[in-house]
């Protein structure tokens, strides 16, 4: 968090290979509003993907950043359960779209994580929210 307190607030959060840049509050919590309501769709995905999964579903490193946003306003945000075509031994996707970025997840776990990180998002801009906002 930069310049809490000040017009020229700023939240940056890495969640997965993106960098998000958030500054208002309102922003950060209607997109953890729609992660949330997502969750009926989350139920359909897998706990934890086992280890032999989680490593055909990754690209093999380098893991660096591979973009940078800055999410103001309110972005469109959206949700789709992707199932696999019958007989291809790949697990269901819950694919997340805020604005420009697509995230998609293969279990529940990862769900939860980029759930709470949007949470903690919009709690600390909370904390430093203008009266104006």
């Amino acid at each position: 968090m930069r310049f809490a307190g000040t017009p020229e607030q700023q939240l940056g959060i890495t969640l997965g290979a993106v960098l998000v840049y958030v500054s208002m509050h309102r922003t950060a919590a209607m997109i953890a509003d729609k992660w949330a309501a997502a969750a009926p769709l989350a139920r359909g995905l897998s706990h934890a993907l086992p280890q032999g999964r989680r490593d055909a579903a990754v690209v093999a490193g380098p893991w660096l950043l591979s973009a940078m946003v800055r999410f103001a306003g309110i972005p469109a945000v959206t949700a789709a359960m992707l199932t696999p075509a019958p007989g291809r031994d790949v697990p269901p996707l819950l694919r997340m779209q805020v604005g420009p970025v697509t995230w998609e997840l293969a279990d529940a776990v990862a769900y939860t994580s980029m759930l709470n990180a949007w949470r903690i998002a919009e709690d600390l801009l909370a904390c430093g929210q203008t009266p104006t906002e």
